[in-house]
């Protein structure tokens, strides 16, 4: 590999892995990874991998929306911090941001992939439903994507907009809330803050 061709991948790599850390960004806020956008070569895009077959695999993206990426021999793959990986490393609940190009069928073909990795932070406004007081748990909605279930313990940190506390038993069905959660080890999103008001 030329000395240029190596100066040219690591420019590429690091303005695909800054669009990534926008999109991280934007993750951080409780959404997905950008949707594809339509125009001339490559498609940038992404969302949350939901399975992974012979040879692709299916993403939901932001806008809820299943999109099947066929992968080839060609395929770059690479992880968030710019190391080189490979098709193996893509595993359900993964999130991937890359470039693919649309063939004439309509299918979607990857030429490049950054494997993010599971979400184990989650930040958005949305609208509570199902409170459970005995369970100390309540479903959550964003604007957009897919229904949360979280969890309340003692260490979560509950307030209203002016920053007074509040008590679980405050939080009804159709609440606005803005949450910060956690995934944990036992598999559950926990909530870290919850912040009630309109």
């Amino acid at each position: 590999m030329s000395t240029k061709f190596k100066l040219m991948l690591a420019g590429f790599l690091a303005l695909a892995v800054s669009l990534a850390a926008s999109a991280t960004a934007v993750l951080a806020q409780g959404e997905e990874p950008p949707v594809e956008r339509d125009g001339p070569g490559a498609l940038w895009g992404g969302g949350r991998v939901t399975a992974v077959g012979d040879g692709e695999f299916t993403v939901q993206t932001r806008r809820d929306e299943s999109r099947v990426i066929k992968v080839t021999s060609s395929t770059q793959y690479f992880t968030g911090a710019g190391e080189p990986a490979g098709f193996a490393d893509i595993q359900v609940d993964d999130r991937v941001v890359g470039a693919v190009t649309r063939l004439p069928d309509g299918q979607a073909e990857a030429r490049l992939i950054i494997i993010f990795g599971p979400r184990t932070q989650y930040r958005g406004l949305g609208v509570a439903s199902g409170v459970d007081d005995a369970e100390q748990s309540f479903h959550f909605t964003p604007r957009r994507g897919r229904q949360w279930e979280f969890y309340v313990d003692a260490g979560t940190q509950l307030t209203n907009r002016a920053g007074e506390p509040l008590t679980f038993a405050d939080i009804d069905d159709g609440d606005r809330l803005f949450v910060h959660a956690e995934l944990r080890a036992d598999g559950q999103w926990w909530a870290i803050a919850i912040k009630a008001g309109r």
